[in-house]
């Protein structure tokens, strides 16, 4: 990680953006306190989009209440049947 000032970023901004591509992060700061910090978007995206795959979950759910199925009594209203 790089940590450099405000100044002296805007003056190297190519040099920045060629660190960032080689996967170096960068710190901008201001008065010594850091304002900003340059990432590459390579490596911000998700690794090529995970998908759940069937049973991933298996063995996750812990609890479910014996009245999981039951009706709701806000909904008996709209339940009845004409």
């Amino acid at each position: 990680m790089n940590v450099i000032s405000e100044e002296q970023a805007v003056k190297q901004l190519s040099t920045l953006n060629d660190l960032v591509l080689q996967g170096e992060e960068i710190i901008i700061t201001r008065e010594d306190q850091p304002i900003t910090q340059i990432v590459s978007v390579q490596h911000t995206k998700p690794a090529d989009n995970p998908k759940a795959k069937f049973g991933s979950g298996q063995g996750t759910l812990v609890y479910m209440a014996p009245d999981f199925n039951a009706p709701l009594e806000d909904f008996k209203e709209y339940m009845k049947r004409v």
